[in-house]
């Protein structure tokens, strides 16, 4: 799975886990992000894309749950989304310690933006 998703063996990784506030943290320059979003709610998780826009193109989000609002599977018969920053790669339910969960798989590709309020060309 490593090749498919556009990332070499040999790239060396720094893995680093944060336990917080996530709207206080900065992880705007990860590549990799994995949010355990299974109980927030929909203005929680509008408030994580919205930090979410500062993140680089090419990065990777996971939710578990809900998908980040504005991003969707992209389909070449279908109008783009000119507000979308993150491509839903993959969704489905995977068997977890607990039970069964939604994950979603997110690739950003737009370039970050500064702030809610910034326009993009």
């Amino acid at each position: 799975m490593a090749g498919s998703l556009g990332w070499r063996k040999d790239q060396a990784a720094s893995i680093v886990y944060e336990h917080g506030n996530i709207l206080e943290a900065e992880w705007g320059e990860g590549d990799l992000i994995f949010i355990a979003s299974l109980l927030f709610g929909s203005p929680f998780m509008q408030q994580i894309h919205e930090k979410s826009l500062k993140c680089k193109k090419g990065s990777w989000l996971i939710t578990l749950g809900a998908r980040l609002p504005n991003s969707e599977f992209i389909f070449p018969d279908l109008p783009f989304n000119p507000d979308m920053h993150w491509q839903v790669m993959f969704m489905g339910r995977l068997a977890m310690s607990w039970g069964w969960s939604t994950i979603n798989i997110h690739k950003k590709i737009r370039d970050p933006v500064a702030s809610k309020e910034a326009k993009i060309e």
